[in-house]
């Protein structure tokens, strides 16, 4: 009996390990809505995703495991209530920076550092920073979980001799920090979260030149002087304030739920003093924080409670006593295993796009029907933001623990614990449920606007703005969509120069127009530039995304026509669905106990007190490594 037993341990293990492995890369690699995503493995464990789908707190067998309230033999109706207090701390906490931006230091260069590495160093203009920008960001995270367990288990030997059912009902108060080693983010992290290993100590004020980021006549914009402002999405200029996914939305995010409604229903098939062995259905609902809601991706380091999906599985359970001296002393080998299945359900979250890792903060322009610029500055956020349905096809917990206990009611144990879940699904041919209605396209680096100049004979060779109302305030309708978060060398969509020259190498003439892009060059610029000749002044003309080649007026009026806006437009095609999906992984857990019973009494009181610690690979920065603490107190009947 007791090699049978081993044997249904063994398996259940090995189950668990086989189905959480990490999984081959290249599925959903479009990052399109195919019927076949379910099928295939949407996740690297290396690459970093847009949110975090940890354990849940309800998940937690050393405390709830059956055998803690099985009774040999017993013919009546019988049961254990008791309540739980578990803290739980995280360590190890860079990885879970890592988990989500790559790195728990993130560089932010401006687009015009000439030494900037366009693979390792964000675009700061897409937060608001000046171009000029030098700095780095340090993320400390830390995660905190209280959680009050009330667990009910029922033995219905008087019903069915074996069977027995077991509720419990975790409520949690979790509390996330994204940047804990800094104190109040609001106050102090602008100082102290700023790294000593960039060029500069401090944010630069460099103003936006005219027409980057806001229209002509709005003038030079101020950028951002403070991380709260930049990566809490303040408003600027054309930029609208983030809506979803900020990264320093709050100091301390909160939340409050229940963990689930946990529900084992078992049998004890065999039922003998030196060994027991029974298995068991377990269900969950959701009770936790409902991912559907909008606002929960608010935050990209939002508290999660419990895992906002039903569950139906299971599970084994038993003992095999290893040592009894006239019940006087006693050592047991007590194991646990279930596993279940996550079902589908909408959830909000938010994805990158298809132009790589943290693409979600790119700046996207909004479009109207016409594909003219409607004037407004998001972040990807606001387009990546969706509904879609998320299953997990297996997750599962194994437990092994050597008791001992002696005939004054005192007990002790060490065990292990292995968890794990498989990959994140987006079910249902990746259904996309759009949060906006708005057409939006990439900015890039591209200015929004721009002013014409012209020069000749006329001027005395010297650049004048154009007379026409309409160039000295030219709105552009450019994309550039094969812009990165990390390199500055995207190219304008079916560019279209704003330029006009005579045949002249020293633009003597009197036609010469040009509409310098607003980025990079300044009236100053053209001045200084002048007497260089057309091979030095032309190249300075900004690009529109246009199907028609422009008409330019000769100078000094300038008129442009003969424009078709071009823009590309993004489809939900550009939704990287995979970046939302959260990879397998595997966590291991050590965890000690003592407690006493107060055996003479009729109805059984207890106290238990332990603690543990949880850890995973490196590979799989997912997962939540912490350390943490338990009290427990219960009364038998």
């Amino acid at each position: 009996m007791k090699r049978l037993l081993g044997s249904c341990l063994a398996l259940t293990l090995l189950a668990a390990g086989t189905a959480f492995g990490s999984c081959p890369l290249g599925g959903c690699s479009t990052g399109s809505c195919s019927s076949s995503c379910c099928d295939d493995c949407c996740s690297s464990t290396c690459a970093p995703k847009t949110q975090l789908t940890l354990r849940s707190q309800g998940d937690y067998l050393p405390l709830n495991a059956h055998y803690n309230f099985y009774r040999y033999d017993e013919e009546c109706f019988y049961g254990d209530f008791s309540v739980n207090y578990r803290y739980e701390r995280s360590f190890r906490d860079e990885r879970l920076a890592s988990a989500l931006f790559g790195s728990n230091v993130l560089n932010f260069k401006g687009s015009a550092v000439d030494s900037r590495d366009n693979t390792n160093d964000l675009i700061a203009d897409y937060f608001g920073l000046a171009t000029d920008t030098d700095l780095a960001y340090k993320f400390c995270p830390k995660i905190q979980n209280n959680i009050f367990d009330f667990n009910l288990y029922l033995g219905l030997n008087e019903l069915v001799d074996g069977l027995y059912l077991q509720v419990n009902v975790p409520f949690v108060h979790a509390k996330w920090e994204l940047n804990h080693d800094c104190g109040d983010c609001c106050d102090s992290c602008d100082s102290c979260c700023t790294t000593s290993t960039t060029t500069n100590t401090s944010f630069s004020t460099t103003a936006f030149n005219a027409g980057y980021m806001d229209s002509i006549t709005a003038g030079a914009i101020t950028p951002h002087n403070s991380w709260v402002k930049a990566l809490g999405g303040t408003a600027l200029g054309d930029i609208k304030a983030w809506n979803y996914a900020k990264i320093l939305g709050c100091c301390e995010c909160t939340e409050n739920a229940l963990a689930g409604i946990h529900v084992d229903l078992g049998y004890n098939i065999f039922d003998c003093p030196d060994y027991h062995f029974g298995i068991y259905l377990k269900g969950v609902a959701p009770a936790g924080v409902t991912r559907i809601d909008n606002c929960y991706q608010s935050q990209v380091f939002q508290p999660a409670v419990g895992y906002d999906h039903w569950e139906l599985g299971a599970g084994l359970t038993g003992h095999v006593n290893l040592y009894n001296c006239d019940d006087e002393h006693t050592v047991d080998l007590l194991f646990q295993g279930y596993l279940t299945h996550l079902f589908e359900r909408e959830q909000t979250r938010v994805f990158d796009l298809n132009n790589g890792v943290l693409s979600r903060y790119m700046l996207l322009k909004e479009f109207n029907a016409d594909k003219t610029y409607a004037g407004n500055l998001y972040s990807a956020t606001e387009f990546t933001t969706r509904r879609t349905k998320v299953r997990i096809d297996i997750k599962g917990e194994g437990q092994l623990e050597l008791r001992y206990k002696n005939d004054c009611g005192f007990s002790a144990g060490l065990g292990y614990d292995l968890y794990g879940r498989s990959d994140e699904k987006a079910c249902d041919d990746c259904c996309l449920c759009s949060s906006t209605s708005k057409s939006f396209g990439v900015k890039g680096v591209a200015p929004v606007a721009a002013k014409g100049w012209a020069t000749g004979a006329a001027t005395g060779n010297a650049w004048v703005p154009t007379t026409d109302a309409g160039t000295l305030d030219y709105t552009l309708h450019s994309t550039q969509s094969n812009a990165t978060m990390y390199s500055n060398a995207g190219t304008v969509d079916s560019a279209k120069s704003l330029s006009k020259f005579a045949g002249a190498v020293n633009l003597t003439a009197t036609v010469d127009v040009v509409f310098p892009d607003a980025q990079e060059y300044t009236n100053a610029d053209l001045t200084t530039t002048f007497a260089a000749g057309r091979a030095l002044v032309e190249p300075m003309a900004v690009s529109d995304s246009s199907s028609t080649t422009p008409t330019i007026a000769d100078g000094p009026v300038g008129t442009v026509t003969t424009v078709t806006a071009a823009p590309k437009l993004l489809t939900d095609a550009d939704v990287n669905v995979c970046s939302g999906m959260s990879p397998s992984y595997l966590q291991h857990k050590i965890f000690g106990h003592v407690g006493y019973a107060w055996e003479d009494c009729d109805w059984v009181p207890s106290l238990h007190a332990g603690a543990e610690v949880t850890f995973a690979t490196c590979s799989d920065s997912n997962a939540l490594n912490s350390w943490g603490l338990f009290v427990s107190g219960g009364i038998a009947f």
